[in-house]
């Protein structure tokens, strides 16, 4: 006799969405850390332009002077606009880390009970074949001739 679980559809289920939650959680990751290339690269951009215009010394145009204060104000408002969304991406994280975790919990319980229905299977399998050779050495045991002493 085979052993068979009765919750195994359900733990195939647990374990396809736990692996569905893991691909979640990798994409928020992978969406964190672009965010926060790009937050970089906004930084840098913002420290090089203020570091050129230092090394330029005065200028004579207003009309640039103009446009670099535009530039700087655009490049702070992308700035805090990126910091909101690694804020908000962050929160996403946490949250979808929370559900890969509660999905594993899932898991494991499941896994939990088949090992102990595995246990008791093979539990009563040894008893069924204790009792068969019990009945064996009973019966060969029976055949024996009697010898009187």
């Amino acid at each position: 006799m085979k052993f068979k679980f009765k919750l195994e559809s359900v733990l195939k289920i647990r374990k396809h969405e736990l692996k569905i939650e893991k691909q979640k959680l990798a994409a928020k990751i992978h969406q964190q850390n672009e965010l926060e290339i790009k937050y970089e690269n906004h930084l840098k951009n913002l420290k090089s332009a203020a570091k050129h215009k230092d090394e330029g010394g005065q200028t004579a145009n207003q009309n640039r002077e103009k446009m670099f204060q535009n530039y700087l104000l655009i490049e702070t408002r992308m700035l805090n606009q990126l910091s909101e969304k690694i804020t908000q991406k962050k929160q996403e994280v946490n949250q979808q880390r929370k559900a890969v975790t509660e999905a594993n919990k899932q898991v494991q319980m499941i896994e939990k009970l088949k090992n102990k229905a595995l246990m008791e299977y093979q539990m009563e399998a040894d008893r069924e074949e204790q009792r068969f050779q019990n009945e064996i050495a009973t019966q060969m045991y029976h055949r024996q001739p009697k010898s009187w002493i």
